[in-house]
């Protein structure tokens, strides 16, 4: 399945139509680190009338103002063109969609991403802490390993 796909179904699964709007492009704030190359990507799917989808969006408490959740890239598309207004998801309560994409394991990383990335990433961390605070203790370690290696 593609990503995309994925997240099409994640953003209908917990966006009840009333939390639907049209908001003032002005009034949304987005984190900055974004790739060139996805903004351009959907500048070129909003040229050729194609539908990216909503920026979901949380509302200030008490401004009226908006922060990206999701779709910084899509708020960077629609910025760079000039569009003044855009459809969002407004998530008036960030706990609640929290909750659901947590229920729904949207926030679980996959089998193989733990596996691949996060156990060797931990190995790492360990190892780089006991290289930094313990390096005798890592040194002992080492050296206990190639002596049982090397018995005869």
């Amino acid at each position: 399945m593609k990503d995309s796909k994925r997240r099409f179904r994640l953003r209908e699964s917990v966006t009840p139509k009333e939390w639907k709007a049209y908001v003032d492009m002005k009034k949304i704030v987005a984190d900055s680190k974004v790739y060139p190359e996805g903004v351009k990507m959907y500048q070129d799917k909003i040229k050729r009338g194609e539908d990216i989808g909503a920026i979901t969006l949380i509302k200030h408490p008490k401004e009226d103002l908006y922060a990206v959740l999701d779709g910084h890239h899509r708020f960077y598309a629609y910025s760079n063109m000039g569009i003044e207004r855009t459809k969002c998801i407004v998530v008036p309560d960030p706990v609640g969609f929290l909750f659901t994409l947590t229920k729904d394991g949207m926030l679980q990383p996959t089998g193989e991403f733990t596996q691949y990335v996060r156990v060797p990433f931990k190995k790492l961390e360990s190892f780089l802490y006991d290289f930094l605070n313990r390096p005798e203790e890592l040194l002992k370690r080492k050296l206990l390993i190639r002596r049982k290696n090397h018995t005869p």
